[in-house]
């Protein structure tokens, strides 16, 4: 998963061997694990930007 420092998301990768092996809750929580991470570099980009 990768985000600009504007907070956009712009782009997510799943590998097609996990969603074979996984249920939607394990990828649930994995994608919520991803997204706020991401958003937290970004917001700390911003920051070191200004």
């Amino acid at each position: 998963m990768s985000s600009k420092a504007n907070k956009r998301i712009t782009s997510v990768s799943i590998a097609p061997q996990f969603l074979a092996s996984s249920d939607a809750e394990e990828l649930e929580d994995l994608l919520l694990t991803a997204i706020n991470k991401v958003l937290y570099y970004a917001d700390n980009v911003h920051h070191t930007e200004i």
